[in-house]
């Protein structure tokens, strides 16, 4: 489901893209991101990781120090840019009130120092309306409920913040019953779930007493969540795994839906069309080893060996010679005859 960006996240996006372009520069002009056009989160990541890989093994200069500054600002504008375009003004707010209050190096003083920063502060703070995502996700939820009364929901978000915006946005919701559904680290105030926490929640989920889930992450693999109704995605994730893994929360057992936000023109579309395509090329190639141990795999019978190599003449002569071994005789082959078959021959 495609939804648009508001005109507070237009607005940010192209304020702080003028603070990232910068850091990148900074970036290039101490040998860092060079042959990157437009640089990605992964390579700035990797930048990160070389600078420390250097600082590491001992190299100690001031452009290299100026490096580790830039890629730290770069992430922070990276990800300010994100929560703007794909989570809403709650979720930016509260990573700058966060970042403000628990700024404790160089890089957090400059980013936040930034009078693009500020701007952005000011726009978020504005803003009359919260990303057009969280209407929809209400929509359907309440689509589902009025079409099957006794459904299951599971919404996945990345973020903790978008995750307790939504518990509240469903609470209101008439006979909606959200339960947040996170892990067990305790970031900051925001204390995590207890193993014994967590399997509680999913016990009253079955049994009706939540009948919707909102989770992070934790709640993808290694939890024994029933099977759901609908599974809302707040935003594409870049990993095949972990898209079909949330995907196979739902239609286990009876039908289910899944139903994708992306907005338009943001990172999200990447996301989307990256782990689409990686996960068509994993069924491709799930295709070819299928195909490859058609040719090379042979059954063999009941009470033989389960899977032999494919040749077909080696088999039968390992058989007749374990038939000999049990002291069995083998009828020995008739010699061909030349001429017209005669009814006798048969």
């Amino acid at each position: 489901v495609l939804v648009e960006p508001t005109g507070a996240a237009r607005e940010i996006r192209e304020v702080l893209t003028k603070v990232l372009d910068e850091q990148v520069e900074r970036l290039r002009s101490c040998g860092l991101l060079q042959g990157v056009p437009r640089p990605t989160t992964k390579d700035l990541l990797r930048a990160g990781q070389e600078v420390r890989g250097r600082l590491d093994s001992g190299e100690r200069n001031g452009a290299l120090y100026t490096a580790a500054t830039a890629q730290a600002i770069a992430m922070k504008v990276n990800h300010a840019i994100e929560l703007a375009e794909t989570q809403g003004m709650e979720s930016l707010r509260s990573y700058l009130d966060r970042t403000e209050a628990e700024a404790n190096s160089r890089a957090d003083r400059q980013f936040l120092n930034r009078p693009e920063v500020a701007t952005a502060r000011e726009l978020a703070a504005g803003a009359t309306s919260e990303h057009p995502k969280v209407n929809k996700v209400l929509w359907e939820v309440r689509r589902q409920f009025t079409t099957k009364p006794d459904s299951r929901v599971i919404l996945f978000t990345h973020y903790r913040d978008t995750s307790e915006l939504m518990v509240r946005e469903l609470a209101a919701l008439p006979g909606i019953k959200p339960a947040r559904f996170i892990g067990q680290a305790t970031r900051g105030e925001d204390v995590g779930l207890k193993q014994r926490e967590q399997v509680e929640m999913i016990e009253r989920f079955k049994a009706g007493e939540h009948n919707v889930l909102v989770c992070t992450a934790v709640g993808e693999e290694g939890l024994d969540i029933p099977a759901t109704d609908l599974v809302v995605f707040y935003e594409p994730i870049p990993s095949e795994i972990r898209t079909i893994q949330r995907r196979g929360r739902t239609g286990r057992g009876r039908a289910g839906r899944v139903v994708m936000l992306v907005t338009r023109d943001t990172r999200d579309e990447a996301y989307f069309y990256s782990s689409r395509k990686k996960e068509r090329r994993m069924h491709v190639e799930l295709d070819r080893l299928r195909r490859e141990l058609r040719q090379k795999i042979f059954v063999g019978l009941p009470a033989g060996g389960t899977f032999a190599e494919a040749r077909p003449g080696e088999r039968l002569e390992r058989l007749r010679d374990a038939e000999r071994s049990k002291g069995e005789p083998v009828p020995p082959k008739s010699p061909r005859k030349s001429g017209q078959p005669k009814i006798s021959d048969y």
